[in-house]
Parts: structure tokens; sequence; C-alpha cells
């Protein structure tokens, strides 16, 4: 199993006691190792419904699920993006969170396309001779969408959890 793994990956896959950080560039076997380490887990005793990988990519995410799904029956582990874990918590709490199970998330651009439905429904249309003031709504819009996805919703979601 640990054939192809130099003595670095073969010290990440063997880790048992706690979280393990894997920091390396792209092509380094980042998706094995952690794949081997998540089946030698779960092949020393550990459930897989204990065992959270996060990766950056869903790409990555499917590809560590199919290959751990090979060598372990019934994988509960979950393995998948930041965004998709969120999506998750958000799921399993969504009555505590106050939501109904039909809500919607939304990125920052369709942030951007609903507060320019806004102020087009609202008859402050951009005049095209007002450079000045077609800034300060740009720049209002890109603030406001900033400040909500980055400052605001992330203190939101921490607070109900």
């Amino acid at each position: 199993m640990f054939d192809k793994l130099s003595e670095r990956q073969k010290e990440a896959v063997m880790h048992k006691e706690g979280p393990c950080l894997v920091l390396a560039g792209a092509g380094s076997g980042k998706t094995r190792v952690l794949t081997e380490r998540i089946v030698n887990l779960i092949n020393s005793g550990v459930r897989p419904q204990n065992i959270l990988a996060i990766t950056f990519t869903n790409k990555a995410a499917k590809e560590m699920r199919d290959r751990i799904s090979l060598v372990v029956e019934n994988n509960y582990a979950f393995v998948g993006t930041f965004h998709s874990f969120g999506l998750r918590i958000i799921r399993e709490n969504v009555e505590k969170l106050g939501l109904t199970s039909n809500f919607t998330i939304i990125d920052s651009d369709d942030v951007l396309t609903i507060i320019k439905k806004i102020l087009k429904d609202k008859n402050t249309v951009l005049n095209k001779g007002n450079k000045k003031r077609k800034k300060t709504v740009t720049f209002s819009i890109i603030f406001f969408t900033f400040f909500l996805s980055f400052i605001l919703l992330p203190h939101f979601l921490f607070f109900f959890l």
C-alpha cells in the first residue's frame, strides 16, 4: 500500500492522533496521501463518520471519495470542499437557523445582480452622462458585496452554529 510514497508521505498516512495538515504543490501526491490516510484510519478502527477531509476543489473531493470507496465498503467519511461542508452544516441545522429546507445559497455574482436589479427597480438607473455618480454607485455595490460576503455572513453563520 505504501510502496510509492516518500518518507514524508508515509508519515502523513500513518499519523493517527489528531488532525494532520498536508500542504504540497500541484502533482505532488496530496490526493493519494490523504486518501491512503483515510483508508488507514478506517482500517485502524476509526469510524468513518468521525473523519472530515476538506479539499479545495470538487474534482479532488470526488477523486478521493471514489478511491476510498474502492477500498472501504460503506464509506461515510465526509470528503468535500469547505463550501460543501458549510452547506452540509446548514442543511443539518436548517430549523435551528430559522430557515426552510428549500433555502438558496447565493454567491457574490448573485448579490451584485440582485443589487443592480434593486437599483433599477427603484428608478435609480445610472445616467450615462453622470460618470461620478456611476463610479459612486459602482463602488457602493462592490463595498456592499464585500461586506456581505466576507464580514457579515461569516459572523452571522457562526453566531447560530
